[in-house]
């Protein structure tokens, strides 16, 4: 096949890495692809198309620290909540939780979103930024809060031997 950029060269089909952009973010994945031998344009073949599209989708989030669709609804399962539920929950439309559990790209912060009121370290990770950047009486009024979520929370779980609620300088801590 002929180069459809410089019309000279033959088109060579090969394993490379794949430069690509998105949103600002510079990656590559390697794939198989058609390229020059004589200017060194590059293109997809049409029956790697799709699995490429996969590809980059795959290194894309893995880079921007975005959740994949299986993520999402295992997130949502976990919450044992349906899809309208769930959106309410988060604040969003119930067609955005269908989209993303489709696969459609959702921006970082939704992703975030989704960690902080899915994911018990994450919100444990945000709790602990949050007390760097706060002064002492914002940190007072968060552990008052959480003091008082704490019986509540207690009640609903079964906690682990192991695990004991303490304090330490007015924070609620975990000692494992």
């Amino acid at each position: 096949m002929r180069c459809i950029e410089c019309g000279e060269g033959q088109m060579i089909r090969k394993r490379m890495q794949v430069r690509h952009e998105i949103r600002g973010l510079k990656f590559e994945v390697e794939d198989t692809v058609h390229v020059c031998g004589r200017c060194g344009f590059m293109t997809i073949p049409w029956d790697r198309a799709d699995e490429h599209g996969r590809l980059v989708d795959r290194e894309y989030r893995r880079q921007a620290g975005i959740l994949t669709a299986e993520e999402i609804v295992a997130a949502r399962k976990r919450m044992g909540m349906s899809q309208r539920e769930f959106a309410e929950y988060l604040g969003v439309g119930e067609a955005s939780v269908k989209r993303w559990e489709k696969g459609v790209l959702l921006d970082k912060s939704s992703s975030d979103l989704i960690r902080l009121k899915t994911d018990l370290d994450a919100a444990r990770k945000n709790y602990e930024e949050l007390c760097c950047r706060l002064d002492w009486k914002e940190i007072e009024k968060l552990t008052i809060i959480i003091r008082k979520a704490t019986p509540i929370l207690q009640r609903k779980f079964t906690w682990p031997s192991n695990y004991t609620f303490g304090s330490l300088e007015s924070e609620i801590f975990w000692i494992q």
